[in-house]
C-alpha cells in the first residue's frame, strides 16, 4: 500500500479482520464489499480520491478476497500439520484392528477438512485448498523419517507404528479423489489427484517395515555366531555359548512377537514373522549341517541345548531323527513321511552325513536316497 494514507492503511486493516475464517462465509463478504464500494465512490465525490477506479485501494483488496482467505487458510493448515508432526503423538484412540497413531489420523482429519472446504468454495479457492491437501500430506512424508530415523534405525514398536500410519494413508489417499471431486468446482473436477501419493506413502510403509525385518534378522544371526556352528556341544564350554546363543535368538524372537502382535494388522504380522523364522531356519540348520560326523554325545547335546527350536520348527522330525538310526532315516524317506515334514533329499543327506560317520552302509543309504525320488 506505498503512497496510500494513513487512514486508507487503517481501514484496510479492518477489512482484512473482516476476512471470514470459513469457506461457507465468503459469500455474506459480498455485504462488506459492496459498503467498501460506497465508500471509496463518497470518498471520489468528495474529491478524496481520483474519478479512476484503480486509486481504490480498498476495493481492490475485497474483489480478492478469495485470495486473501485461501492463502490465509493454506497457510494455518500447514501449520497446524507441522505442529501435530513436530510432536508425533503414537497413541491409539481407536480400538482398530491396525494400529494407527493419534498424529496420523489427525492429519487426515486437516486433509479431509480441506478438501470439504473444496467442495463449498469456487474454483479459485478450491483450488488451494487442495494444493493444502496434498501439502500436509507431502509435509508428513519429508517430516517423519526425517524426525524419526533413530527409531527405524533400532528394532522399535514405533517404526511399526508408523509404518501403520503410512499404510493407513496410502489406503486413505487412494479414496479421496472419489470421495470428493464429485462436488468440486468442474473445473477442477480433472484436475485435482491424490493417487499419485497412495504408492510413495505405501513403498515407505514396506521399507521401514523390510528394515525392522533386517535389523531383526542381523541381530540373530549375531546371536547365532556366538554358537560357533553348534560345534562340539558335548564339551561344556561349548554347550554353554550353544544354549547362550539359543536363549538369545528365543529372547529376541519374543521381542519381536510382543512388539508386532498387537501393532501390525494380522497378515502382515504373520509374513514379517515368518520372513524371520525362515532365515533363523535356514541359519540354524546350515550350521548344523556343516557339521561333520557328529559323535553320539554331541548329537544328544544338540537335543538339549534347542528345545525351543524343535518346539516352533514346521519339521517335527528334527529331535526324532537325531535319535534314530541310519536304516531308520532311510525308511521314513522311503515311505515320504520326511517329505511330508517339508525335507528335501539334499536336506536328509546333509543330516546323514552330518551325523553319521563313512561307512560302506552310510554310502549305500545315500545312494538309495538319491535313486528314490521325492
Amino acid at each position: 500500500m506505498q503512497g496510500a494514507p494513513p487512514s486508507t492503511l487503517l481501514r484496510v486493516i479492518t477489512i482484512h479482520q473482516a476476512v471470514p475464517n470459513e469457506a461457507s462465509k465468503l459469500i455474506e463478504f459480498q455485504d462488506v464489499v459492496q459498503s467498501t464500494t460506497e465508500f471509496e465512490n463518497k470518498l471520489r465525490s468528495m474529491m478524496f480520491l481520483l474519478p479512476d477506479r484503480k486509486d481504490g485501494k480498498l476495493t481492490q483488496f475485497v474483489d480478492d478476497v478469495e485470495v486473501h482467505f485461501a492463502v490465509r487458510k493454506r497457510s494455518e493448515i500447514l501449520v497446524k500439520a507441522r505442529n501435530i508432526l513436530v510432536q508425533y503423538d503414537y497413541d491409539s484412540p481407536l480400538p482398530e484392528k491396525c494400529f494407527t497413531s493419534k498424529s496420523a489420523l489427525l492429519v487426515m482429519k486437516l486433509v479431509h477438512g480441506a478438501l470439504k472446504d473444496a467442495s463449498l468454495s469456487s474454483a479459485r479457492v478450491a483450488k488451494e485448498f487442495c494444493f493444502a491437501a496434498r501439502d500436509v500430506l507431502l509435509l508428513y512424508r519429508a517430516i517423519v523419517p526425517v524426525q524419526l530415523e533413530k527409531q527405524f534405525d533400532s528394532l522399535s514398536q514405533v517404526a511399526a507404528i508408523v509404518h501403520n500410519d503410512f499404510y493407513h494413508l496410502s489406503q486413505e489417499i487412494l479414496g479421496l479423489a472419489f470421495q470428493y471431486r464429485a462436488d468440486f468446482p468442474s473445473d477442477l473436477q480433472k484436475q485435482v489427484v491424490f493417487v499419485d501419493l497412495a504408492p510413495i506413502f505405501s513403498q515407505m510403509a514396506d521399507a521401514i517395515l523390510r528394515r525392522q525385518i533386517q535389523l531383526t534378522v542381523d541381530t540373530i544371526s549375531e546371536a547365532i555366531d556366538g554358537a560357533e556352528g553348534f560345534q562340539n556341544t558335548h564339551q561344556p564350554q561349548h554347550y554353554e555359548s550353544a544354549k547362550f546363543s539359543i536363549e538369545q535368538v528365543v529372547f529376541i524372537l519374543e521381542k519381536i512377537r510382543i512388539m508386532w502382535e498387537s501393532i501390525l494388522p494380522r497378515s502382515i504380522y504373520r509374513k514379517s514373522m515368518c520372513n524371520v523364522l525362515g532365515s533363523v531356519f535356514s541359519r540354524i540348520t546350515r550350521d548344523m549341517l556343516l557339521i561333520d560326523d557328529m559323535a553320539a554325545e554331541e548329537t544328544l547335546q544338540v537335543i538339549h541345548v534347542m528345545p525351543y527350536w524343535f518346539e516352533i520348527t514346521p519339521n517335527n522330525y528334527c529331535p526324532e531323527l537325531l535319535d534314530m538310526s541310519l536304516k531308520s532315516i532311510t525308511s521314513c524317506w522311503e515311505s515320504g513321511d520326511l517329505v511330508r515334514c517339508g525335507f528335501t533329499s539334499s536336506e536328509v543327506q546333509n543330516f546323514i552325513k552330518a551325523i553319521f560317520a563313512d561307512s560302506p552302509l552310510r554310502k549305500e543309504c545315500l545312494g538309495w536316497i538319491v535313486r528314490t525320488p521325492a
